[in-house]
């Protein structure tokens, strides 16, 4: 509803052709829902979960009525949105900065779209009292998923990630892959996932302290 009044009123002020407009979420839905998939199965939420019940969002970009409708099933995380932006703006980006994100602009304006190989994925909250659950950091691409633990997917044929892949038995294509993530994972040392947020500087209150422990999803 709060989306149709943006988009109503852009339209009443003549700026709709003149916006890019982006909807999209920074993790999957509660863990309360269940949703009923294109095929007919149900599947709960997953909000806080590392697995593609967590992590795969919608994300939806309109310009009005100057991109046709279209779907694109390749990879794209948050950190593509700066350089998209830039581009948007005409803004040249320092090389120094060495983004990690690619622009999403040429494919919204319907040029061929610049690739990104591989998504870094970080997710350790800092809680008051006790270690995020499923605190994890993993690299993909679009058909794998290296986890810091070793564990390693085939996401496209387990999407959720039941059936860990023996690295020896894979074929020398595969096994280029997984030395790749694991070369990008392991680009960011010192991960401890066993470890609680910092204490508390004041007694204030939080989400956290009106949330079931260690699950507030």
């Amino acid at each position: 509803m709060r989306v149709g009044r943006m988009v109503q009123r852009l339209k009443e002020n003549g700026q709709w052709d003149n916006t890019i407009f982006i909807f999209t979420s920074d993790n999957g839905t509660s863990t309360r829902i269940v949703s009923q998939m294109a095929d007919g199965t149900l599947r709960r939420g997953g909000k806080g979960d590392p697995r593609g019940v967590g992590t795969s969002v919608p994300l939806i970009v309109c310009w009005g009525d100057r991109i046709a409708p279209r779907v694109s099933e390749r990879l794209a995380d948050f950190t593509d949105f700066f350089p998209t932006f830039a581009d948007a703006m005409r803004i040249e980006v320092p090389a120094e900065w060495r983004l990690d994100g690619v622009s999403l602009y040429p494919e919204i304006v319907g040029q061929k779209p610049l690739e990104k190989e591989i998504s870094l994925m970080h997710y350790n909250p800092l809680w008051p009292t006790a270690p995020a659950p499923y605190a994890s950091r993993a690299a993909r691409t679009v058909e794998y998923k290296y986890y810091w633990d070793g564990r390693f997917y085939n996401t496209k044929e387990d999407f959720m990630e039941e059936h860990p892949i023996d690295i020896a038995a894979c074929t020398d294509e595969v096994k280029a892959i997984y030395r790749k993530l694991k070369a990008r994972v392991d680009e960011c040392p010192d991960f401890r996932p066993d470890m609680p947020g910092a204490p508390r500087r004041g007694h204030y209150g939080t989400f956290y302290d009106f949330a079931e422990p260690n699950n507030p999803f």
